[in-house]
């Protein structure tokens, strides 16, 4: 969740500590002075040989944060020195920054603690002039922690070596420095899920898992039996030992999404399961969907199975016209196993052209007509669907 989101609109010039963000507190410059320009919406420092330097009132949850922003340079200046900070402390001062170097050249990251620099990390880049740059910091403890990215690709980072004060997210720039779109963001985990033993969803939860996201499981489940799981397109669920949905556990699975599974069951007994078109289900040893689960498995699916059967005993699957589309493999077993009710319907299937009537062999003449007799007549060449 964002507690600071300032986009610096003004009509006019206005000095940084005048103005108010979107959301947040309000901005204290501890160096230097700063200005929102009214024509550009864009913060910047007075000084083409000073840095300003300003903090947003806006408390985070807890030191563990991000905070993002577009900065660039213009044509004027070979120094802009634009950037971020994150766990900024007035006591020490201590804080961490991110900063553009343009003589050098360099993304540069460094911790500040007591006003002195005690940890820095670089990454070299030539800076176009009048162009956008996104810099993220994530603000993270433990052994290299807090991370630096710029337009989306980490390119630095430090280990933080002072206390546990969340401090302030804040920003820099000299007269030639632009910063502009910061956002400040309480750092949430629930995005991957990852859990050694036991389950990532445990049992009796409920789970919105949107797209993109990834649950891993070494041992358990993915989603424990019980909990109710909205999977969306492109999730990816893995489960070495246990299933990615244990029994008693409903999930909606749409396109998109793969279900991997090395032991067990990717959908375990019990549990239903509505996959849409597009998904792939792969099961190394055992079912890909397992006996006594109902499954509607539209047209575009793979279904592969090494070990196993892909559609187990007791299933009932449908699959729809069209059924060119689907493939249903399995190296071993059965691919739709004994007692599976299934319909498979497509093309009409052609008779071949020799029949044996009786005593009497009939051939048929031409594409028309499948056999002439006296005494026999079958219709036309193809065996049609029954009513």
């Amino acid at each position: 969740m964002a507690f600071l989101t300032d986009t610096f609109t003004e009509t006019s010039d206005t000095a940084l500590g005048s103005h108010t963000p979107d959301v947040g507190g309000t901005w204290t410059v501890f160096n230097g002075a700063m200005t929102v320009i009214g024509s550009e919406d864009r913060a910047r420092g007075d000084s083409s040989s000073t840095s300003g330097a300003a903090y947003n009132s806006a408390s985070p949850a807890s030191d563990e944060y991000d905070v993002e922003a577009i900065v660039r340079r213009t044509t004027t200046d070979a120094n802009p020195l634009c950037g971020i900070y994150v766990r900024y402390d007035a006591a020490g001062p201590h804080y961490v920054q991110m900063y553009m170097s343009q003589p050098d050249s360099l993304l540069v990251m460094q911790e500040i603690q007591s006003g002195a620099v005690s940890e820095s990390s670089t990454y070299s880049k030539t800076w176009t002039a009048d162009t956008n740059y996104t810099f993220k910091i994530e603000a993270r403890n433990g052994s290299n922690g807090v991370k630096g990215y710029l337009d989306g690709t980490q390119r630095v980072q430090i280990t933080w070596s002072g206390g546990s004060t969340a401090g302030k997210a804040g920003i820099r720039a000299r007269l030639y420095g632009r910063v502009d779109s910061l956002v400040a963001t309480d750092y949430s985990t629930g995005v991957t899920l990852d859990c050694t033993v036991g389950n990532a969803v445990a049992a009796g939860a409920q789970a919105n898992i949107s797209a993109g996201t990834t649950i891993n499981a070494s041992v358990g489940n993915a989603a424990a039996a019980g909990s109710q799981a909205n999977i969306s397109a492109g999730t990816t669920i893995n489960a070495s030992v246990g299933n990615a949905v244990a029994e008693g556990a409903q999930a909606s699975i749409t396109s998109g999404t793969t279900l991997d599974c090395t032991v067990g069951n990717a959908v375990a007994a019990g549990a239903q399961a509505t996959i849409s078109a597009g998904t792939t289900i792969n099961a190394g040893v055992g079912n890909a969907v397992a006996a006594g689960v109902q499954a509607s498995i539209t047209t575009g699916f793979t279904l592969e199975c090494t070990v196993g059967n892909a559609v187990a005993a007791g299933v009932q699957a449908g699959i729809s016209i069209g059924s060119g589309t689907v493939t249903i493999a399995c190296a071993v077993g059965n691919a739709v196993a004994a007692g599976v009710d299934v319909d498979i319907w497509s093309a009409d299937p052609l008779l071949p052209r020799s029949r044996r009537i009786g005593g009497e062999i009939l051939q048929a003449a031409d594409d028309d007509v499948v056999a002439r007799a006296p005494s026999r007549r079958i219709g036309g060449p193809v065996l049609r669907k029954p009513a």
